[in-house]
């Protein structure tokens, strides 16, 4: 499964990196963080500070990696967690949210989602120590 991590460089995004890039069954393809980040450009490994590089960088353009996944995990803030969910519905793409805080932004019917797809099962995400 080819996995793109919004928000590497944060905790959550950082254990998801590790946990993503120790499994077989799993192809880290990018790494998205906000806008404005002194960490775009550089590798997603390095960001992520999992002690080796992945060659992947990492870029503040979902849209423009957006293909190259099958799975987007979203830990980042609830502005930028609102964009994603909007591009992944538009590109079909399975989501993974933890984002938190976002719920008094979705009430309102003219920002809430019109649609909202699952067409993946919970993936479990592991590592070894």
């Amino acid at each position: 499964m080819k996995v793109i991590v919004i928000g590497p460089h944060g905790k959550m995004g950082r254990l998801i990196t590790m946990a993503a890039a120790s499994r077989n069954d799993m192809e880290l393809v990018a790494g998205v963080a906000p806008k404005g980040r002194s960490y775009i450009g550089q590798d997603l490994g390095a960001v992520a500070m999992i002690g080796s590089e992945l060659g992947v960088s990492v870029t503040d353009d979902l849209e423009s990696v957006i293909e190259l996944g099958d799975v987007i995990i979203d830990f980042s803030t609830k502005e930028m967690a609102m964009e994603v969910l909007e591009l992944a519905i538009a590109h079909k793409k399975a989501l993974v949210c933890g984002t938190t805080g976002i719920q008094k932004k979705c009430r309102s019917s003219k920002t809430r989602p019109k649609k909202f797809l699952c067409s993946m099962p919970p993936i479990p995400l592991s590592w070894s120590t």
